[in-house]
């Protein structure tokens, strides 16, 4: 008989979030920061924290929340990136144009008034985590878009009098 009352006690505490709350915590993990006001692509548990208690007034320790997500059938793994180009076939024509009709254009310019053309290399250093880690639903690794907004640029131009000059920003 006592066995029996102990059972239907359950077991530990109860949830702070309801069964409901619990979906729509999920939901805001698959649809990512962006989509709930975040301005970084990838999740971690401090921003979904401040999510539940901006939304339900509920806190929680980020060092618990894995805990719950992983209960919510989500896990934590790396995301994959892709180009945040909206219409990649409009990016292959507007090169093709280039290619075809504006350098062959440049080139017969700088020929006919003896200008000499620069060259300028650029490499950038993603700050957006392109090996960040996110949560999301277990066995569907998710993507998300490179953002150009947390780049660092530097500039080489060469000139053909073996000058040279740079800049970052």
């Amino acid at each position: 008989m006592f066995f029996l009352f102990f059972i239907s006690l359950g077991r530990g505490r109860k949830s702070k979030l309801t069964p409901e709350q619990k979906r729509q915590v999920r939901d805001w993990v698959e649809k990512g920061p962006q989509a709930n006001g975040f301005s970084c692509g990838v999740w971690n548990t401090a921003m979904i924290a401040e999510l539940i208690w901006r939304r339900f007034g509920v806190s929680y320790n980020p060092r618990y929340l894995s805990t719950l997500l992983e209960k919510l059938g989500l896990s934590y793994q790396k995301a994959r990136f892709i180009s945040d180009r909206s219409d990649e076939e409009e990016y292959k024509q507007a090169r093709r144009q280039w290619v075809e009709q504006t350098w062959p254009r440049i080139v017969q310019q700088a020929k006919a008034t003896g200008a000499v053309i620069l060259f300028t290399d650029e490499v950038s250093f993603a700050m957006w985590g392109s090996l960040s880690r996110t949560s999301a639903v277990r066995g569907q690794q998710p993507v998300r878009k490179k953002g150009t907004d947390h780049v660092f640029y530097m500039h080489w131009v060469a000139g053909g009098d073996d000058t040279c000059a740079s800049r970052h920003g």
